[in-house]
């Protein structure tokens, strides 16, 4: 599974990745790579 998450605020993108609970979390990104 994957999740996006879109802020501004590079602390809240930490917290709300850490808090998920998904194989892959993209970060202000439509595409999720394995690269």
């Amino acid at each position: 599974l994957a999740a996006y998450v879109f802020t501004n605020d590079i602390s809240r993108s930490w917290r709300v990745t850490e808090a998920l609970e998904y194989g892959l979390v993209g970060v202000n990104e439509g595409l999720v790579s394995t690269v």
